[in-house]
């Protein structure tokens, strides 16, 4: 068996060319630019989308032992708003206790920290229980109306009634559609008075509150 086929027979080195430390420079250089941000910057760590802070960050970049975890707690507030720690009752292995005669082992009654993101025995969980409340802490898809919007809804219904039981229209969708535009012109009308005139009695009030607090004369004055 020849030298070249003979396994156990070991290889010969390939010649070592030396480098000058401005080309080991170079050739580390071209090696880390060709990498990503995360490979160039481990410390920091890859893009992850956090939901204890609820936006995007870098891995190690708030906590660069642990990461992003969530915390646990035991204080919780009274009606008062103090501060205090709430314990629980759990069963633990007592190892000073005597053993019982087939070989159990003792458990004694401790106070343990109530974590209050824990979930309790017996319970389904939520979904913030799930994934936390931070997804949920965001804008609405569909967001509630605001008071203005609410009244300017209803204050149209009203008007649409009325003017229902006024005008005898034809069971046409342009005359309902003529009719429902009527009804909210109306409805921004009244609803535009009223506020003016709210507007101009709390000017009133204000005037006649400043004229009494500098001692002058409220009957007959003007605000």
């Amino acid at each position: 068996m020849s030298e070249e086929l003979n396994p156990n027979v070991p290889e010969e080195p390939s010649e070592f060319t030396p480098m000058s430390d401005e080309k080991l420079v170079a050739a580390a250089l071209a090696i880390i630019r060709d990498r990503s941000y995360s490979a160039r910057r481990p410390e920091l760590g890859k893009m992850v989308n956090c939901l204890q802070h609820g936006f995007r960050h870098r891995q190690f970049e708030f906590n660069p032992l642990k990461g992003c975890e969530q915390v646990f707690t035991c204080r919780v507030k009274d009606e008062n708003g103090r501060e205090y720690e709430q314990f629980r009752e759990e069963l633990v292995t007592d190892p000073e206790g005597q053993k019982g005669p087939n070989g159990e082992v003792p458990k004694k009654v401790t106070l343990v920290p109530d974590l209050r993101t824990a979930i309790p025995v017996n319970r389904q969980p939520t979904m913030k229980q799930f994934v936390g409340r931070k997804t949920f802490e965001k804008r609405r898809f569909h967001p509630h109306h605001s008071k203005i919007k609410l009244q300017f809804i209803e204050r149209t219904r009203v008007v649409y009634d009325q003017l229902k039981s006024v005008i005898n229209l034809l069971g046409d969708k342009r005359a309902t559609r003529s009719k429902l535009e009527q009804a909210r012109i109306v409805a921004a009308r009244q609803l535009r008075k009223e506020r003016e005139l709210s507007d101009r009695e709390y000017r009133r009030r204000t005037g006649v509150s400043r004229r009494i607090n500098r001692g002058l004369r409220v009957g007959g004055s003007r605000p």
